[in-house]
């Protein structure tokens, strides 16, 4: 009985310490993408000789780099069309526009910032995606509210169980002051991981 008790614990503990690890977050390329890490290669082919030649001075630069490097890897910002995995499930925001404000319940700070966004389940298992996992803040750090004032009734209410490989989308839609910029955090709500968030800057003139 001890002993079962005791591996018990120790299959708790292995499940415990896997959950607090950190997120895998890493950037998916779309096709517009591998195109021109294709393109980029035949161009490094055509001066191989010189690449050779600073080979030796680039891996030291890389090892001192390699610290900064981490440090950057962490704070990835991402941008309009950008897809980012996050232990699996991919997640893009699609577009961005300025949403019609309800004819009875005007944005109380004056603008609608609506954004379409999807989701796909590359991971092995089954995960959730919700609306409440996605916050907004203006370039002066404020949080802003959801809109709920929209003609369009299907925003800001999807809650989807993705199965492995299986997609989804949705609309969100927040009340927004205007602001040079607006960042989009997206943070799963079951993990006990750490980094496990995803940022998008958005440019306020590249919201049509």
């Amino acid at each position: 009985m001890k002993k079962f008790v005791s591996l018990l614990m120790v299959a708790l503990i292995t499940l415990v310490l896997a959950a607090c690890g950190e997120s895998e977050v890493q950037e998916v390329e779309n096709d517009s993408t591998e195109s021109e890490s294709a393109d980029a290669s035949t161009e490094d082919g055509s001066s191989s000789e010189g690449d050779e030649a600073q080979a030796s001075g680039g891996e030291e630069q890389q090892k001192s780099n390699e610290g900064t490097n981490e440090s950057e890897k962490e704070e990835k910002v991402y941008g309009i069309g950008d897809t980012v995995s996050i232990d699996g499930m991919e997640v893009t925001i699609d577009s961005t526009s300025w949403g019609e404000q309800g004819e009875f319940t005007p944005a109380e700070n004056g603008n609608v910032l609506r954004l379409e966004v999807s989701f796909h389940n590359a991971s092995a298992d089954s995960g959730f995606v919700d609306n409440t996992e996605f916050s907004v803040y203006d370039a002066d750090g404020n949080a802003v509210n959801e809109y709920f004032g929209s003609p369009d009734t299907n925003t800001n209410m999807f809650s989807h169980d993705l199965k492995q490989g299986k997609k989804a989308s949705g609309v969100l839609e927040y009340d927004v002051p205007e602001s040079d910029f607006y960042e989009v955090y997206y943070e799963p709500t079951f993990t006990m991981k750490e980094n496990a968030e995803i940022m998008w800057k958005i440019k306020s003139s590249d919201i049509q």
